[in-house]
């Protein structure tokens, strides 16, 4: 990684659709039968431009081990498309995603993306 300077800050939009894989994996592995799953030629909810996913543990302890003391995740807001109903749902979504973040104590981010603040 990148040397940084003492009291700078990073920031990283990333996917956060590592929980959505999970969890259709889960759903599809009652729902079909196991010689369906393995001839699945797909996977749920991942995005062909974005090869890895990970976790936020995995990302935290890789930042702590190239010495950033301080390590937050955020929910990302979402790109809003241009007017109409479709603006005003994506608004009142993130919003309910906030909400939620916050009452799981900043544990629980369910947007599409998030955020990773790093600093030194």
């Amino acid at each position: 990684m990148h040397t940084q300077k003492p009291n700078r800050m990073t920031l990283i939009r990333i996917p956060n659709k590592l929980w959505l894989i999970r969890g259709a994996l889960l759903i599809n592995s009652y729902i079909y039968s196991k010689q369906r799953l393995e001839m699945s030629d797909s996977v749920k909810f991942v995005n062909p431009e974005h090869i890895y996913f990970f976790s936020r543990k995995y990302l935290a302890n890789r930042f702590k081990s190239q010495r950033f003391n301080k390590i937050d995740f955020y929910p990302a807001r979402p790109l809003y498309p241009k007017g109409g109903i479709k603006r005003i749902c994506v608004a009142i979504f993130f919003i309910i995603t906030v909400c939620i973040y916050y009452m799981s104590f900043k544990e629980l981010i369910i947007t599409p993306s998030q955020l990773v603040v790093v600093s030194k």
